[in-house]
């Protein structure tokens, strides 16, 4: 018989530890698209040199690569 914990009981919680690479590259792809949203923002207002320096900042944000912690050689 398999008893499931009482927290989780109709399993909607995710039962393996969470990905903590993918959620770093979740975070700097938030961070990356409100970058370019104030990058477009600050050009309508007329501020060229700040538009050009976030839109820089929100690209790579938006193409930095992200790799997973790295793997221990075995001893």
């Amino acid at each position: 018989m398999v008893t499931h914990p009482a927290a989780n009981r109709d399993r909607l919680l995710p039962t393996e530890p969470a990905d903590e690479s993918a959620d770093f590259a979740r975070l700097l792809r938030v961070f990356g698209r409100r970058a370019l949203f104030l990058a477009a923002l600050a050009l309508l207002i007329g501020m060229h040199l700040l538009a050009l320096l976030l839109a820089l900042a929100g690209i790579g944000l938006l193409v930095v690569p992200v790799s997973g912690p790295p793997d221990r050689a075995p001893h």
